[in-house]
């Protein structure tokens, strides 16, 4: 308490000073933002301290033979999309992140940093591809990571699935939100190269919920998984696996393996799932204005009202699975679109003021017949879907499950 009341006297004393107190402030301020590259610039790259100085390909180095692995493909073609397709009107260049190569690549005696635990090598530069980029990206928590100790060690083989992009280095725990897209396609979907390496190797994964877990287990890999928080690790033999691509862009190899691997693992059909249902969303920042009037719209077409998160994954992969037509709220519910089968319907409903085509192009890996219908949107982000303009793209030649 002492403390405190002595912090707040000298706050006080000093904006007392009228140039005083702002002087200290921008400056606090210029250093928040620039404290990395001042370190870059007055601590030498040998004492392995600090900030990341740059970044390195590890699928040069696996091409040019310079480090053990292999690399399975250098890209993953895509088709060509028309002009209205949402992986081109969104401008997010999902349609464009290729080639992008899939490879492993060992690592002894590597260092892990940040909190996406990116490798680094002795010349203090980061594997780029950990950062899923080919050159580098300067936006992952690893780049402005501070190294000042060396972490602890992990002795033996092990490989990691810690990411930014991973499921939960930003807190994203819940299916049905964020964390759900990005820890199948981003993370989970890296083990399929668990066969190229040391058959008792570990996975390093972020803290994990149950239904994170689920997915480990069915893998086989109850007993090799080492959960952790850390920002800094040592590991004996590591074991780099890539990302198949781009967080939300084209992934057939993914969408391929997460089928092959979980799909057999769903509820046996039942007679109490819908094969038609409008997802509802709950607790979200994205959402529909009008939402009651949207779901009483589709209850009275004979539609089913489902939350999927409020659902076990065994019975979410059963719904999907057995689904004629899924309508929905862009949002990461629909990325249970992996477990449909070929022919079902899928109407998205995406927000004017943000459009993404990563449900499209997972719909046509899967072969569901997907539409789109784009939305205005409230001062508060929430669409509004009038149940006329619903209706029309409901019965629109392009979907019509109802007839």
């Amino acid at each position: 308490m002492a403390g405190n009341t002595l912090s707040i006297r000298a706050v006080g004393f000093l904006k007392g000073i009228p140039w005083m107190y702002p002087l200290m402030r921008n400056s606090f301020r210029f250093l928040k933002r620039n404290y990395s590259i001042l370190l870059r610039g007055v601590i030498p790259t040998s004492l392995g301290l600090g900030p990341a100085r740059g970044f390195y390909s590890g699928y040069d180095l696996v091409r040019c033979g310079k480090a053990s692995g292999g690399i399975l493909f250098d890209r993953q073609d895509c088709p060509p999309f028309p002009e209205h397709s949402l992986l081109r009107r969104s401008g997010l260049g999902q349609d464009a992140h290729q080639p992008w190569p899939l490879f492993w690549m060992e690592i002894p005696q590597a260092r892990l940093c940040g909190r996406s635990l990116v490798p680094r090598n002795q010349n203090e530069h980061l594997l780029a591809e950990a950062t899923f980029s080919r050159t580098g990206d300067k936006t992952d928590p690893a780049y402005d990571h501070v190294a000042a100790g060396r972490g602890k060690l992990i002795s033996g083989n092990a490989t990691s699935i810690v990411s930014r992009w991973g499921g939960d280095a930003w807190g994203n725990r819940r299916y049905g939100g964020a964390g759900y897209w990005h820890w199948l396609f981003d993370s989970v979907s890296r083990l399929s190269l668990m066969d190229r390496f040391p058959s008792d190797t570990k996975v390093i994964t972020p803290p994990l919920t149950p239904w994170m877990r689920w997915f480990l287990e069915r893998l086989g890999l109850e007993d090799r998984i080492i959960e952790t928080e850390a920002t800094a690790l040592r590991v004996e033999h590591f074991y780099f696996s890539s990302p198949s691509s781009m967080s939300g862009c084209w992934n057939p190899y993914a969408v391929e393996f997460l089928r092959q691997s979980f799909l057999s693992c769903g509820s046996p059909p039942s007679d109490s799932l819908p094969k038609r249902f409008y997802i509802i969303r709950e607790g979200y920042t994205r959402g529909i204005s009008n939402e009651q009037e949207v779901r009483d719209y589709f209850k009275s077409q004979g539609w089913a009202l489902i939350a999927p998160e409020k659902l076990s994954i065994p019975d979410q992969i059963a719904l999907f699975r057995d689904a004629e037509a899924i309508a929905g709220l862009h949002g990461s519910a629909l990325t249970n679109l992996v477990w449909c089968s070929p022919g079902c319907h899928v109407l998205e409903f995406v927000s004017k003021s943000f459009q993404s085509g990563a449900f499209e192009w997972l719909s046509i890996v899967c072969k569901l017949k997907h539409a789109h219908l784009i939305c205005d949107s409230d001062s508060k982000g929430l669409i509004v879907l009038p149940p006329d303009l619903l209706e029309r793209r409901l019965f629109s030649p392009s979907f019509h499950p109802l007839q």
